[in-house]
């Protein structure tokens, strides 16, 4: 058996360039002791790091760039809320294969050794939502080549193109499906590592079917070969995945200070740990409290949402400012977090015992004095809540990868291009039940909520509609940054508009579009350290190279003319 160490050491630390520095990721909110140290320790010692790895420094990092480019949070520094990433290395890849996936490599080949193909089939199902993860963001990644804890490493590994990547996808899957109905040893969850589900086989092939119905689902661009979009085949993966919110794949935590056990997004400002909330992202969009205002798309606000006051905090001073009703809720506009009020001076702000401070939300003990700049008390303290403490943000909150609710909406889409809006309404009325259970909305509250929705009723039934409710249900998933993609932005979200603030050269102002459209955003830049030992392999990684540019599942095959909204 090889003895590798499980983050295959400074070899695949020198591949993607160096150290981890950031400072707000899962193992620097919780450090674990769980992670073993070589190939020698049976898989059942190894589950929980890998299960770990892929929530924490897999989709926890992703999701990083990922909520601001879905609008659903804006975050203190500007580079991500105005799609600016010159000046800093996107990380996440150096996460995804010095920490992730190298653990899901070495899961399979010791399921393989030890007789239990059931370990083998977990790591192939995270390895295949890790690859899809990084792949959405990117396009082409290193996967043929990458560490498999079988071949000697590869030190300048080639790309695989998105197309060849996602054929790749769905083997690792198509392969575990098959691991799973095969004699299996040692049971699954025989130390209590199987904190996604428990050792329960049955709920990991619904994970398997939704991740599948996710990727084929990503294929609406695609009108001809291989990987033409077949709505019936999207909807059959649906029937064969989450049926209800106990089926939901997610990682739970605790809350408690110990290894493990704090939730990577919540706010733990004045404790011992610090979710990303308190270094990177402060407030939701105004798009995405927008939408749970006015859910339905009524063009009013007289039907809100009742998830709004569980996931959103009321302004901090929205006595002081008269904000009631709705109006205690309010997002910020992307792109303008530093530059709404900044003018560049410190100033002494005074409190008395009973003031709320606007870092932590609680009131002062005692009379205090707190030095900041005009935006941070502007943004933080007057107008806009703090995030914390609620369903997405507490310590003890979970971590979802896919959920029954997204199912629903994925199997309400496809029916709906497939031209079957009665069966697009019943899903999509579904998919909203599912989430408001799964977030613990009164009973009643959901009864009436669906009232409303019966009134739109299946004949007005609409892309928007149904990917709104989708945008509200998959809150901190890297996934929605592919729907709004995939939609085309603001052709189905009429709401949306492009951050201010933006990069013009890249990014034209209204008057300069590229042909008569605006340009939105499309992928991300390979991390600048990659580029540095392995530029002969990568293709150019300018801003104006890489984001704009259509990956591979966004781009309408060659002679095709297709409307991607409908």
């Amino acid at each position: 058996m090889k003895k590798l160490n499980i983050i295959s050491g400074f070899l695949l630390v020198l591949l993607l360039g160096g150290v981890v520095s950031c400072s707000d990721d899962f193992f620097d909110v919780n450090e674990s002791e769980t992670k073993p140290s070589n190939m020698a320790l049976p898989p059942q010692q190894r589950l929980l790091a890998t299960i770990d790895n892929t929530t924490g420094f897999g989709q926890s990092r992703l999701s990083r760039e990922g909520t601001v480019l879905s609008y659903h949070i804006t975050e203190r520094t500007t580079y991500y809320s105005r799609w600016r990433w010159g000046t800093v290395s996107y990380a996440a890849e150096q996460y995804l294969y010095t920490n992730a996936l190298p653990n899901t490599a070495d899961l399979i080949v010791l399921g393989e050794e030890y007789n239990s193909p059931h370990y083998s089939a977990v790591g192939k199902i995270l390895r295949a939502y890790l690859f899809s993860m990084v792949s959405d963001q990117l396009g082409d990644i290193i996967m043929e080549d990458s560490y498999n804890a079988k071949d000697q490493l590869i030190l300048t590994p080639k790309l695989t193109s998105q197309k060849d990547a996602y054929a790749g996808i769905h083997k690792l899957i198509d392969e575990a499906l098959l691991d799973f109905d095969k004699p299996n040893e040692i049971d699954l969850n025989v130390i209590g590592t199987d904190v996604m589900f428990q050792g329960d086989i049955s709920k990991w092939k619904k994970f398997a079917w939704a991740l599948k119905a996710r990727l084929l689902n990503h294929m609406t661009a695609k009108t001809s070969g291989d990987f033409k979009y077949d709505p019936a085949a999207v909807i059959a993966a649906c029937g064969k995945a989450m049926s209800s919110n106990d089926d939901n794949a997610k990682r739970q935590f605790t809350g408690e200070e110990t290894q493990n056990n704090i939730y990577p997004w919540s706010d733990t400002e004045g404790g011992e740990v610090e979710g990303a909330f308190d270094s990177r992202a402060d407030n939701w969009s105004k798009f995405f409290v927008d939408n749970l205002k006015d859910p339905l798309l009524l063009n009013n606000e007289s039907v809100p949402d009742p998830r709004l006051p569980l996931i959103v905090q009321p302004a901090l001073d929205a006595e002081l400012y008269g904000l009631t009703g709705l109006d205690m809720y309010q997002g910020v506009p992307m792109g303008t977090y530093r530059e709404n009020g900044f003018n560049g001076v410190k100033e002494t702000v005074d409190f008395v015992a009973g003031d709320i401070n606007p870092f932590t939300g609680l009131a002062f003990a005692k009379d205090s004095t707190i030095v900041m700049d005009s935006t941070e008390y502007f943004s933080r303290g007057h107008q806009y809540g703090k995030p914390n403490g609620l369903f997405y943000t507490s310590p003890d909150s979970d971590w979802y990868l896919i959920t029954y609710a997204e199912c629903k909406f994925i199997e309400a889409e496809a029916n709906f291009r497939n031209g079957d809006k009665a069966a697009a309404f019943a899903a999509y009325k579904e998919g909203i039940k599912a989430d408001m259970t799964n977030m613990g909305v009164d009973a009643a509250e959901i009864a009436d909520y669906l009232t409303h929705v019966d009134n739109i009723g299946a004949a007005n039934i609409t892309l928007e509609r149904i990917m709104t409710q989708k945008h509200i249900a998959t809150v901190m998933n890297p996934e929605t940054w592919v729907d709004l993609r995939r939609v085309e932005y603001d052709n189905t979200f009429t709401r949306l508009k492009r951050p201010q603030n933006l990069n013009a050269s890249i990014f034209p102002a209204s008057g300069d579009e590229v042909d008569g459209a605006e340009v939105w955003i499309r992928a991300l830049k390979y991390d600048n350290r990659n580029i540095e030992r392995n530029s002969a392999n990568l293709p150019d990684n300018d801003d104006a190279s890489r984001f704009p540019t259509r990956v591979w599942w966004n781009t309408p095959d060659a002679d095709d003319v297709v409307d991607l909204t409908k």
